[in-house]
């Protein structure tokens, strides 16, 4: 599983550079076109809005595989040092149960766009390509979130072992 995450991490540190990238040009060409040229790309903000639903779910998937979301460790750190481990598992098994329920409405939401066949304005493509994010964004996340799980776990145990001695 940790195979996996890593990879994970790897492919979404490169989509999220490239689509960042191009993401920055669009919106600056289109300030350009507005201000400077007689046309104005009507579908860049569309677009745009496309892209910054994709980095922020990604996104979202590497912040949990790096630790920087934002935890209340005061309290962990002053208990003994099992103890803290079990709450940390315990918080941990909590966001996996949030990530699962995300996971399966994001399901449910794209099959419902998919069955009623809505397409976005001014691009013209089906609305769950924009909330596709949602889902592959969740689906990170809960990968993320059991390969850290598993790591608390067999650091638990062995730690366990270790203090048997």
């Amino acid at each position: 599983m940790e195979a996996l995450s890593r990879r994970i991490e790897r492919a979404s540190e490169f989509f999220l550079c490239c689509l960042m990238g191009f993401m920055c040009t669009i919106v600056f060409i289109q300030v350009l076109s507005r201000f400077f040229l007689p046309f104005s790309m009507v579908w860049s903000a569309e677009l745009a809005r496309i892209m910054l639903m994709w980095v922020a779910f990604i996104g979202a998937s590497l912040g949990l595989k790096k630790g920087s979301f934002i935890a209340v460790r005061f309290f962990v750190g002053v208990l003994p040092r099992r103890v803290g481990t079990q709450i940390n598992i315990i918080v941990q098994v909590i966001i996996l149960t949030f990530i699962l329920l995300g996971l399966v409405h994001g399901g449910l939401f794209l099959e419902f766009l998919h069955k009623t066949g809505q397409i976005s304005a001014q691009l013209k493509l089906p609305m769950y390509y924009h909330f596709g994010s949602l889902a592959v964004g969740f689906l990170f996340m809960f990968i993320h979130a059991l390969s850290i799980l598993a790591r608390m776990l067999l650091d638990g145990l062995q730690a366990g072992k270790e203090s048997n001695l």
